[in-house]
């Protein structure tokens, strides 16, 4: 079964679930449908506060927002489930000769995007947000059905190779394992991934999800393309923090956000579709330059 069903599905049986123990519990039916919201936030509140104690715990250090934190987190994961309902076109080609490939983390979808399709499209490029199914691959099958559908896009379009968690992870690997897909790279953005593991990494269900000695060595010490790693000081998910950054990176560090409310962060999707503008500006300077030289 599609992960983007599963979760569907789980979004849709919550709520009944409460109205039923509501029910069980002696409230009418005007009652129960007037507490469920209010019922289904405070249980993801108190998801998240549990998360974010654990993590706060591991990290043996306090965060620097956590409330703010706290609260985002729990609003990303409460519209979670309805992000993967509607249909995303897995491509769709821009104005401009460079297409944006978005990869989800760990028991996602491609629907965790959603406010990055606008202000990406805005500026003209193309679009690429695949759903990696089924959600029970390990690493190495990701790479690989990465490396496919990177090889499925039309060759003459530039590539910027975005990923969220374990997303960006693999997307390095991908780089690494199949170099001739570099030239085409523009820019790697990771998004809170674990380069050097998290010790939250056990709860992790699949094969393979540790961290990765031969893709950080890879990374540090000559990386093939400019790298951008976004880290958030109030990760609940990656302990410690810092393991989402690497030392020949363009590390960008943000708090007041947890692991899944990063991406919701409006200033950060306009910040970096800023830095690939720079980019293509530079690269493109530098041809006239080379061209002026002859």
């Amino acid at each position: 079964m599609p992960l983007r069903l599963i979760l569907v599905v789980r979004h849709l049986l919550e709520p009944l679930v409460l109205l039923w123990l509501l029910q069980a519990m002696g409230f009418s039916w005007l009652v129960s449908i007037l507490l469920l919201f209010p019922c289904m936030f405070a249980v993801r509140l108190a998801e998240m506060a549990f998360q974010f104690s654990v993590a706060r715990y591991l990290r043996g250090q306090p965060f620097k927002a956590p409330l703010l934190a706290w609260w985002r987190e729990s609003v990303a994961w409460s519209v979670f489930g309805l992000l993967q309902i509607p249909s995303i076109r897995p491509y769709c080609q821009g104005k401009r000769p460079v297409t944006f490939v978005l990869v989800h983390g760990y028991a996602c979808t491609g629907g965790v995007w959603s406010r990055w399709i606008e202000p990406i499209q805005a500026a003209g490029f193309g679009l690429c947000m695949p759903d990696l199914e089924p959600w029970v691959l390990s690493r190495q099958q990701s790479v690989e059905q990465l490396r496919q559908i990177i090889a499925d896009l039309p060759p003459d379009q530039s590539l910027v190779l975005v990923g969220h968690s374990m997303g960006g992870v693999e997307l390095a690997l991908c780089l690494r394992d199949y170099p001739e897909l570099q030239a085409r790279c523009v820019r790697l953005i990771t998004l809170a991934s674990p380069h050097h593991g998290s010790k939250l990494a056990g709860l992790a269900l699949t094969p393979g999800d540790g961290p990765s000695t031969e893709v950080d060595s890879w990374l540090e010490v000559a990386p093939a393309v400019p790298t951008t790693c976004v880290v958030s000081v109030d990760d609940n998910l990656v302990v410690p923090a810092d393991s989402a950054s690497l030392p020949n990176a363009d590390n960008q560090w943000l708090d007041g956000a947890g692991h899944l409310a990063l991406l919701n962060r409006s200033d950060l999707i306009t910040t970096l579709v800023s830095t690939i503008n720079a980019d293509l500006e530079t690269h493109q300077h530098g041809n006239r330059t080379n061209r002026a030289s002859v």
